[in-house]
């Protein structure tokens, strides 16, 4: 082989030696490339989950930091308050609902239970229940907060409502035949099922004046339930005997229904007809005779008086003692008790006396239970006589009791007719009494007798002999009888609430309360807390 083949056979060799490697770097290459890329791919997921996890702390951290800034440390504190406010509201709401908490801010109670009825309704110790006969269109707003008052204070005392209209024959149960209308009202003793029926008329009504004009509104819930509860709790009536056939005055309306709530009724005793004093008799009421009393008639008086009876005694007018015929037997009453009718009219001195002079406004024995509940400037005597306690000798078993009297400035006008108001000589001085109470205790009898010097106060003229809102006459009467009949059950007549000006009125005691919780405790309160939570803030 030529030198010249040989070199040539030697260059293709090369080349192919050349080729080939140049075949296995680009495998090898491509296979770098290939191992390069998956290991990319691999990696790729492993990068994505990293970069993930860093986005997930940093939202974390973002997240974490949003629960310790300001911003949400107020946000946060601002929504605890308000839910504690809201829950201190609820609980404070369902508090007042269950203890039915109210404060009466009438001038006189109007919507709230006297202290006396409220200490009546505690000592109830037998389950009462009162029917509130109602249909639903004719609530008085008024009866019914009265009614439930009663229940709020003693769980023996059940308020049932009771529509009279589905039911009209309800109240035959408890013997009642009276046609049921709605805001009447049943009280019944559950034990022993006696009942008493009160008509909303009782509960509610209006005075008029003699030219028929209205004289005011007055709500009586509370006065007439708890002579009811009384009566079914006792199931017993009182009688007063009322003489007549002399002239005598009788009970006014207002003196009537302070008897009936004192489960009292009145009868007319003419003692020559009937020749006795019934055995029955609880008191025995002489209302200012005009022409003196028979022989028979004072012994009859004097004997029930000795064996224990109780009796109130109003003096005859004085023009009937200037008349021919003489009260002698009527003294002669007055008299087995040391005490004389004094003839002529009591005139007061400035301060003591409403419009006129002979218009007492008299100083009230306080401290007996015959004056209870009565107030300063609460009673007016008109035309009153004088009561002299005599310093003859009397039996030991005698007490007598100076209840109303006049003052140092009155004096006893003599001749009425003389037309002079001025004191003249032969006037007497004051103090003179116009009101006495008798006790006589021998052995087990024991007789209560009550002397006013004047019958005008019980005549029909708003409470006595002139209308004057602030006057109550009648307790003179009703104290009287509650302390002189017998019952299990301590007889109250409690007065009628007046609906005239009731307006709000806030003691001034509670008005200085009031301003200082407003005007500076809450004001004060709002400011501390501020400062308390700036203070806070400002050290954060």
């Amino acid at each position: 082989m030529s030198k010249k083949n040989k070199n040539k056979n030697i260059s293709n060799n090369q080349e192919n030696i050349n080729e080939e490697v140049l075949k296995e770097e680009a495998v090898k290459k491509e296979t770098v490339q290939e191992e390069i890329l998956e290991e990319n791919v691999k990696e790729e997921p492993v990068q994505k989950k990293v970069d993930e996890e860093d986005s997930e702390k940093k939202t974390q951290s973002k997240f974490v930091k949003s629960f310790t800034n300001r911003r949400f440390t107020a946000g946060v504190y601002s929504t605890i308050i308000s839910v504690i406010l809201v829950a201190v509201v609820v609980v404070l709401n369902l508090a007042m609902n269950n203890l039915k908490l109210s404060y009466d801010l009438t001038a006189g109670g109007l919507y709230s239970l006297s202290d006396e009825a409220v200490k009546i309704v505690k000592e109830i110790d037998t389950p009462i229940t009162i029917y509130y006969l109602v249909t639903e269109t004719g609530v008085d707003e008024r009866i019914k907060n009265s009614i439930y008052g009663f229940e709020d204070i003693n769980k023996n005392v059940k308020i049932v409502e009771q529509d009279p209209v589905l039911y009209p024959a309800f109240g035959e149960k408890y013997g009642i035949e009276d046609k049921l209308a709605s805001n009447d009202v049943i009280v019944v003793n559950d034990e022993t099922n006696i009942a008493q029926y009160i008509s909303n008329d009782k509960l509610y009504f209006m005075a008029y004046a003699s030219d028929e004009s209205m004289n005011g509104e007055t709500l009586d819930t509370e006065g007439r339930i708890v002579s009811a509860i009384q009566y079914v709790m006792s199931g017993k009536k009182n009688k007063v005997y009322c003489t007549q056939g002399h002239g005598e005055t009788v009970f006014g309306d207002d003196y009537m229904d302070a008897l009936e709530k004192l489960n009292t009724d009145a009868y007319s005793l003419n003692l020559t007809t009937k020749g006795e004093i019934p055995e029955d008799c609880d008191v025995l009421f002489i209302g200012g005779p005009q022409k003196d009393f028979k022989d028979s008639e004072t012994e009859l008086v004097l004997e029930y008086l000795k064996d224990g009876g109780d009796a109130i005694i109003l003096t005859a007018d004085t023009y009937a003692k200037y008349s021919d015929n003489k009260m002698k037997n009527f003294d002669r009453i007055l008299d087995y008790y040391g005490v004389e009718v004094m003839r002529g009219y009591v005139y007061e001195g400035a301060g003591h006396y409403y419009q006129t002079q002979n218009y007492v406004v008299p100083t009230i024995n306080t401290d007996s239970e015959y004056m209870k509940d009565l107030g300063k400037d609460s009673v007016i005597i008109a035309a009153a006589e004088g009561l002299k306690l005599q310093d003859k000798a009397l039996r030991n078993s005698l007490t007598r009791t100076v209840l109303l009297s006049t003052s140092d400035e009155s004096y006893l006008k003599k001749d009425v007719e003389s037309g002079e108001t001025e004191k003249e000589d032969e006037d007497i001085d004051g103090p003179i009494n116009i009101g006495i109470l008798l006790n006589d205790k021998t052995g087990d009898d024991e007789s209560n007798v009550v002397v006013y010097s004047s019958y005008y106060f019980i005549m029909d003229n708003g409470n006595g002999t002139v209308y004057n809102p602030s006057v109550d006459n009648v307790k003179l009467i009703s104290n009287a009888v509650s302390n002189m009949i017998s019952s299990e059950v301590n007889a109250v007549s409690l007065p009628p609430k007046s609906l005239e000006n009731v307006t709000v009125t806030i003691p001034v005691r509670d008005s200085i309360v009031f301003a200082v919780i407003l005007i500076i405790a809450l004001p004060g309160i709002l400011l501390m807390s501020g400062f308390v939570i700036w203070l806070y803030r400002r050290k954060k």
